[in-house]
């Protein structure tokens, strides 16, 4: 009954998603030392997931939360580490231009 007359899980989990979705998309947040903690990622995941398994329509969501999680997960076991973004520096083009990698 508390989901029908006030949407927290909801609004809780849509600001998660929207956070996560800010943080990979959004290019200045790459400079950030949030965006290379993969224990911020795996704690704000696992909390995710378990807002979206708590409603119905949130099935699909805490399926594809839990298993980027278990992606986060294993890097972190592996000890992958995220590399600050490196800048532009005056290049053009799209990279199709048979540059070695």
């Amino acid at each position: 009954m508390l989901i029908v007359t006030m949407p927290v899980v909801q609004l809780l989990s849509i600001a998660f998603a929207s956070a996560h979705l800010t943080l990979e998309l959004v290019p200045a947040c790459r400079k950030l030392s949030i965006y290379r903690s993969w224990a911020l990622r795996i704690v704000t995941y696992t909390i995710q997931a378990f807002l979206t398994s708590l409603f119905y329509q949130g099935t699909n969501a805490a399926i594809y939360t839990t298993i980027a999680l278990i992606a986060y997960i294993m890097a972190q076991v592996k000890g992958e580490e995220v590399e600050e973004a490196k800048e532009q520096r005056g290049r053009g083009g799209g990279g199709s231009g048979g540059e070695k990698a």
